[in-house]
């Protein structure tokens, strides 16, 4: 003759050892089928400075020769304006990184 309190007990168990696998398995199926949503490009204005070697004139610079990429993947200049004739006003940038020293100000 078993104990009801026994019996109880190991069926709780077995409920409790199917049902908590099941309920883990099923919470994350949902987001196996899904990519994660793609991020858009961003459009950023960069100035960029080239200087040639030993003070020689460096070859202008066109669209095509530009290479602008994010890890591994490559994107497209849209816009190429060389900083001259109306285009050549000042423009000055301070970066100031998170790991400079405090003394910096």
């Amino acid at each position: 003759m078993s104990n009801p309190r026994y019996t109880q007990m190991k069926r709780s168990l077995f409920l409790a050892m199917v049902a908590i696998p099941f309920v883990s398995i099923t919470a994350c199926l949902p987001t196996w089928g899904k990519d994660p949503p793609e991020a858009s490009p961003v459009q950023v204005k960069m100035l960029v400075t080239v200087q040639g070697t030993q003070g020689k004139r460096m070859p202008d610079l066109k669209r095509e020769d530009i290479i602008v990429k994010q890890g591994n993947e490559r994107f497209k200049v849209t816009q190429w304006t060389p900083a001259t004739g109306e285009n050549d006003s000042l423009a000055f940038f301070v970066l100031i990184d998170d790991a400079s020293d405090p003394s910096l100000g």
